[in-house]
């Protein structure tokens, strides 16, 4: 249903302590798993390298780090 992966996207969000997706990313996937106890939600997006390195530098648990990017 469309208001469970929005609910899943906003629940990554805020449990991850992310900032807002920029408005031109992609979303790819979006799954749920688990149960009440062990929910686990997977996000996959595509920005272009400018726009990722800017939303993790604008996110507080990301800030700070140093991810590796696959160019693939």
């Amino acid at each position: 249903m469309p208001w469970e992966r929005t609910n899943a996207i906003e629940t990554t969000l805020l449990w991850g302590g992310l900032s807002e997706l920029p408005e031109q990313s992609e979303i790819v996937k979006v799954e749920t798993m688990g149960n009440m106890v062990t929910r686990t939600f997977l996000l996959e997006f595509n920005l272009s390298k400018q726009e990722l390195v800017n939303w993790i530098s604008s996110s507080k648990r990301l800030k700070g780090q140093n991810p590796i990017i696959d160019e693939d």
